[in-house]
């Protein structure tokens, strides 16, 4: 782990912005969980080595995001211009969640790390 990187440049970029990673958990056993225990002991091997990093994690079991209904459906395909308040309403849970996820460069998913270490 020491040679990790702890930046990144864009491609044909000059510009160079400090490693964010982004742990999604799911498994309802939580921190007990052999997935979660795994993913913990990787991420603290990746601080480590790269104490700057940024860590954002979101765990989908403690906070389950709502099923998709028909009305969410609806509005996702309907033209943001053409959505009612009603619809942006429904879609604002999903957004907040896929703006989290779009914003980070690097994805660290426990269940992932546990199957490419089988």
């Amino acid at each position: 782990m020491a040679d990790l990187p702890c930046r990144w440049s864009a491609p044909d970029s000059q510009v160079t912005e400090t490693m964010k990673l982004l742990r999604l958990d799911a498994n309802p056993k939580g921190s007990i969980s052999s997935s979660h225990m795994l993913a913990d002991e990787f991420v603290a091997q990746i601080v480590a080595a790269c104490p700057a990093l940024e860590i954002e994690s979101i765990d989908l079991a403690a906070q389950q995001p709502a099923h998709v209904t028909a009305e969410f459906a609806k509005a996702t395909y309907t033209q943001a211009s053409e959505r009612t308040q009603v619809m942006k309403d429904t879609l604002n849970e999903s957004d907040a969640l896929c703006e989290r996820v779009l914003a980070c460069p690097s994805l660290e998913n426990s269940m992932f790390k546990q199957v490419r270490l089988l």
